[in-house]
């Protein structure tokens, strides 16, 4: 569909509640300049606005749609947070490439300093869109956070999706995706009548993630056709190995995020045992979200005076009136 914005792409996401579904995304919006030589290009955006949580662009290796090699992205540099960067796939690096191909499937390999990826769009070099949103990670099980990366829609209407955390060496227990490969078009080429179902879209060929995938530099990389188990306690276990953490463990420690985005939900947020991140007040919603004991608590106002969280002082009101100071050293507001 053409638009004065650009084209509109229907790509797979939440939708607004949290119900999965299929997005009018513009691409102008999202997906990189088209690159010469025959190359094709990658973008990935990193959610976390105002917060540390910059690190290492993925390794890439890409693959058309026989599931042969046709190019890679061999790292460097850093991806600033609530940013992006353009990655050229070099697809003319002689034995194993190939110039001009469509590269359909992406390998991403994290470094060890992690990133939440909101998004990933790809321009390729017959200059065809491709996208896949950071919701998904959250649809197959994986580690996220809420982003305040904005993708604008069709219809005048924007969606902020989840971003999704990737990271080699796993600096925390919810980290298990070290790589993944994903077939883009199963994300961007859908039809409303012939959604697939999540179970089709986070299994292999289509998502396959790897705790470990031991990328071989001497070798041409592999086209993976199996899922690899990550390795993953139980949820409820983790849920609870997460609640029993001291609060100075986390690299989030004095950080509060507080959205007024209707979108943000801290509910669902705390709810989540996949979710990571600092603690979050939704305050559309009106609810405050401990990531720590994973506890939520309404904001004090409103005929609400205790068993809450006051929002002007940063305090714990509990039961008894006895109030708990929250120490933040960063307050982060997403208007």
């Amino acid at each position: 569909m053409a638009a004065a914005a650009g084209i509109v792409l229907g790509v797979l996401g939440l939708l607004q509640g949290g119900a999965f579904g299929l997005l009018g995304v513009f691409t102008n919006n999202i997906t990189p300049q088209k690159v010469d030589g025959g190359d094709s290009s990658v973008r990935i955006a990193v959610g976390l606005s105002g917060t540390n949580t910059g690190g290492d662009p993925p390794y890439i290796a890409a693959f058309n749609e026989e599931t042969e090699f046709v190019g890679y992205y061999d790292g460097g540099g850093k991806i600033e947070q609530g940013s992006f960067s353009d990655l050229t796939i070099n697809q003319h690096c002689g034995k194993g490439c190939h110039k001009g191909q469509q590269a359909s499937y992406l390998q991403l390999f994290a470094g060890d300093d992690a990133i939440c990826v909101a998004y990933i769009a790809q321009t390729w070099a017959d200059d065809t869109k491709r996208a896949w949103l950071g919701d998904m990670g959250k649809a197959c099980g994986m580690a996220t956070y809420v982003s305040n990366i904005v993708v604008q829609l069709e219809n005048n209407q924007v969606h902020r999706p989840l971003c999704t955390w990737l990271d080699r060496d796993h600096s925390e227990p919810n980290f298990e995706v070290g790589a993944i490969q994903l077939h883009m078009s199963s994300f961007s080429e859908v039809r409303k009548s012939d959604i697939p179902s999540k179970e089709k879209l986070c299994n292999a060929p289509i998502t396959i993630a790897h705790y470990d995938a031991g990328r071989d530099d001497s070798i041409l990389p592999k086209f993976w056709r199996s899922n690899t188990k990550l390795k993953r306690t139980s949820r409820s276990s983790r849920r609870s190995d997460r609640g029993s953490r001291s609060p100075g463990d986390s690299p989030f420690n004095g950080t509060l995020i507080a959205s007024y985005h209707a979108q943000h939900n801290a509910t669902a947020l705390c709810a989540n045992p996949m979710s990571w991140g600092p603690d979050f007040v939704s305050l559309d919603e009106g609810i405050f979200c401990d990531m720590t004991t994973r506890t939520t608590w309404p904001l004090c106002g409103n005929y609400i005076h205790f068993n809450c969280y006051d929002w002007n002082t940063h305090h714990l009101v509990e039961g008894n009136l006895q109030k708990r100071k929250m120490s933040y050293s960063d307050v982060i507001e997403w208007r």
